[in-house]
């Protein structure tokens, strides 16, 4: 998967260009955005080298935003079970 951080995208509509500049470049990845947090990201069966983030990168650019990479972050243990919840405070 690869993510980029969008600050302006900032309502459906820019949501939507963003989906479409990305699908206009892969139609078969699977497009997630996130409002919220402002947020694109892709799914692909493509390769995830760092050639297929700059062509994701560029088409963002070209759709007429500014697109930062950002790379996945943990998931949140507040909700693992417990046994996962101690073990993950082991390891901080």
């Amino acid at each position: 998967m690869i993510c980029f951080q969008v600050l302006d995208m900032i309502c459906g509509h820019s949501a939507g260009e963003v989906t479409r500049a990305v699908m206009a470049l892969d139609n078969h990845a699977t497009v997630l955005t996130d409002l919220a947090r402002r947020r694109v990201e892709k799914e692909t069966a493509r390769p995830t080298a760092s050639a297929v983030a700059c062509e994701f990168k560029d088409a963002i650019a070209r759709a007429g935003y500014s697109p930062v990479r950002q790379w996945r972050p943990l998931p949140d243990l507040t909700s693992a079970p417990r046994r996962l919840r101690v073990l993950s405070a082991f390891a901080e």
